[in-house]
């Protein structure tokens, strides 16, 4: 599946919505603030849901406040196993609430190269 299809299924479903430019610059100025600071497994899926924002902000969408991590999932899921996918936001959860206290080696190289593919799109 393309990222264009995906993108048109999730805006259907009202995961995404239309945006603004202004949105873009303020995306871009969030990003350039997480880029300045550690890069812990928090900071990197923040910077991961940047860059897709802003894929998705040239394309003229946005993520929709209506389950975020769904479309990010989903556009996730075209570039790495969708278990893989799931295992990246269920530890980034584990994280957030402190349901864990260490970040996963493993998880973070995958989150780091799955960063890497989506920034290379973006480029």
């Amino acid at each position: 599946m393309s990222i264009t299809i995906t993108i048109q299924q999730l805006f259907n479903q009202g995961l995404l919505t239309h945006a603004g430019w202004a949105t873009q610059i303020k995306e871009q100025q969030a990003l350039a603030r997480l880029c300045r600071k550690p890069s812990t497994y928090l900071n990197l899926y923040d910077q991961l849901f940047r860059q897709l924002s802003l894929l998705l902000l040239r394309e003229g969408y946005n993520f929709s406040n209506y389950k975020p991590h769904q479309a990010l999932k989903a556009l996730c899921s075209l570039y790495l196993p969708q278990k893989v996918v799931e295992q990246l936001i269920a530890h980034r959860h584990a994280l957030k609430y402190k349901q864990v206290a260490k970040e996963d080696e493993e998880l973070k190289r995958q989150l780091r190269e799955l960063l890497r593919i989506v920034q290379c799109m973006g480029r």
